[in-house]
């Protein structure tokens, strides 16, 4: 599995995507370029020259920079990029205590100051000339370690910088920064002779490779056959899919006896960095499909350098399906959330159809229709809606289920049965907000949102081989003639127009349907009807005793129950109860059709 990652890493450097992403990701950079051994002629590169500016400042654009050091000024935020598991610079250059970068001879200026007092300002240029003494104040005995011993003694006497040097870099860059309104990152370049421009690089690769390791430890290092590569060097953990991490436990090898369960040489564990560090940790990506077949793959990078703007998981499985005709693919399912990678797993199977629905649709009506759009967010967030406790028991109880549906072609953990019972504890949470909001806005959403869900569960339902919905609109259409119940489904229907219709006769000046929370976790037929009767009871003196309709009705539904008393109350009978309750009520209907008689 690691090997697949690691290939998928190396094609997306062969084929430029990690310069496409970071490119984007890094967005506007201001460079501040420094001659080496000349820092009175520091210059500043920009993407464009607003005015007005100081004119003593040396200012370009960089179109106009010279081709060759251009792009290494646009490959500077890739040439300073810390390990994932490094966010403190502590594996940096002089540790934290310095410049932050892996990069001796180029960093970010980090914690530029958000307000324009002298104060503020002072009190930057001062820790930042603090940052430069810490680097480059005293000679830097670890350049030979990364650099031939010619080059790095060259180096070492130029960029040594006494205290006049500091001073005049710092005083440079802080007129800078007040007499422009740069909001970009802001980036400090040595400029190297030209027949040096390849240490940037050279000085980046075998720094970080040197601190690739998760843990700088010799118990955690082993001479042997990298088992990916096949080359035989040193091995240890890498920084990314290790088990020294509490929250990496999915790969975790209980049973061992030693921690070295993910053993990599460091060209390998370079390769994991890159992939995460310039591909998933830029892009957010949350979850993403590694494709196997080289047909597949080059359909996935193709679309990868066209367009990154609205990359995700579903435009790429549904690229793969559109250009390809793949109706079943099989992919490694990469989960990334919180700078952590937190799941990886192959995909065998994978449907573009569940039935006649496509699958991203059908996710999508769940999402909105039972879990209120939230479920789609939260399938691994410890925290998902303090505001609504019952939305996040509810998402808590049945994500897993959900995600190894959509996301790993488990198709077997869902089923009819199983949805309704999800159906009706959603239900359920919707209706006791109805007795909860005082806000008559809120109400009227409510409302709207549970009859549409009912609506929408028709698609859902069908899909995993229900008929329900298809059930009520046959009801629907035959309650208004009803001579006699014939199954259990008009019964349940029917008890929810009588609940409704009983309940609507409550004289409060703002009707709520407070009233129904009995009937939420009712569990058997006979204490469903003995509580429509406890409504009957409350309201009976409103029916008018010639209510010919509600008695013929009233009576049917109580005849049926008596004939029918081993009944049992499911969730799908709830479905049927709150279908009734929910829909345009029979006993208005019959009312509004006297009316138009006694006119005639």
């Amino acid at each position: 599995m690691l090997a697949e990652l690691i290939s998928f890493s190396k094609v997306l450097r062969e084929r430029n995507v990690f310069d496409h992403v970071l490119e984007k990701a890094s967005g506007n950079c201001t460079y501040v370029v420094v001659p080496l051994g000349d820092i009175e002629n520091t210059y500043f590169v920009v993407e464009d020259i607003v005015e007005p500016f100081d004119q003593s400042l040396s200012i370009k654009k960089i179109e106009d920079e010279e081709e060759t050091f251009r792009e290494i000024l646009k490959s500077a935020y890739r040439l300073t990029r810390k390990l994932p598991d490094d966010l403190r610079g502590n594996k940096s250059i002089k540790g934290n205590r310095g410049v932050n970068s892996y990069n001796f001879f180029m960093f970010e200026i980090s914690g530029k100051p958000k307000k324009r007092e002298p104060e503020e300002l002072e009190r930057w240029a001062s820790k930042f000339h603090k940052k430069l003494e810490a680097t480059y104040a005293k000679e830097y005995t670890d350049l030979n370690k990364y650099l031939d011993d010619s080059t790095a003694e060259f180096l070492k006497e130029k960029m040594m910088l006494d205290e006049k040097d500091r001073s005049t870099l710092t005083k440079l860059i802080y007129d800078f920064v007040i007499n422009t309104k740069i909001t970009e990152r802001l980036m400090c370049v040595f400029k190297l002779p030209e027949e040096y421009y390849s240490i940037y690089e050279d000085f980046y690769l075998n720094y970080t490779k040197r601190k690739i390791f998760k843990k700088d430890d010799p118990n955690l290092f082993k001479q042997g056959k990298c088992p990916v590569c096949g080359e035989c060097k040193d091995l240890s953990l890498p920084s990314a899919f290790n088990n020294l991490n509490e929250k990496k436990l999915f790969i975790t090898h209980k049973g061992r006896k030693e921690d070295l369960n993910t053993l990599l040489c460091r060209d390998c564990c370079y390769s994991l960095f890159e992939l995460e560090s310039y591909f998933l940790k830029p892009l957010k990506l949350r979850m993403f499909p590694i494709f196997i077949t080289q047909r597949e793959r080059e359909e996935e990078i193709k679309l990868l350098n066209q367009n990154l703007e609205k990359l995700s998981f579903e435009t790429i499985i549904k690229n793969i399906h559109d250009h390809l005709n793949e109706e079943v693919m099989d992919f490694y399912l990469l989960i990334y959330q919180n700078s952590n990678i937190v799941f990886l797993d192959y995909v065998s199977g994978f449907r573009m159809k569940f039935g006649e629905y496509e699958i991203f649709d059908l996710l999508k009506k769940v999402n909105s229709f039972l879990f209120e759009s939230k479920l789609r967010k939260n399938f691994f967030t410890e925290d998902i809606d303090k505001k609504n406790k019952k939305l996040e028991t509810l998402i808590y109880k049945y994500r897993t289920l959900f995600f190894d549906f959509f996301y790993r072609a488990k198709y077997t953990c869902l089923n009819e049965q199983l949805m309704n019972q999800i159906f009706v504890e959603s239900l359920a949470m919707k209706l006791k907000k109805l007795y909860t909001v005082k806000d008559q806005g809120e109400f009227s959403k409510v409302m709207n949102h549970i009859k549409t869900s009912i609506k929408h569960y028709e698609c859902i339902n069908k899909a995993f081989g229900g008929g329900i919905m298809d059930n009520v609109s046959r009801i629907e259409e035959r309650i208004g003639s009803l001579e006699r119940i014939e199954n259990s489904c008009e019964f349940y229907y029917l008890l929810g127009q009588i609940v409704y219709y009983l309940m609507s006769q409550s004289e409060a000046s703002e009707k709520t349907h407070a009233l129904v929370e009995p009937f939420i976790n009712v569990s058997s037929t006979s204490t469903l009807l003995r509580r429509v009767i406890d409504v009957f009871e409350k309201y009976k003196h409103k029916i008018s005793f010639n209510n010919k309709r509600f008695n013929d009705y009233f009576g049917k539904a109580l005849k049926y129950f008596m004939e029918n008393q081993k009944l049992k109350f499911s969730n799908e009978d709830k479905i049927y109860f709150y279908a009734g309750y929910f829909s345009e009520n029979i006993f208005y209907q019959k009312r509004e059709t006297e009316d138009i008689q006694n006119e005639e």
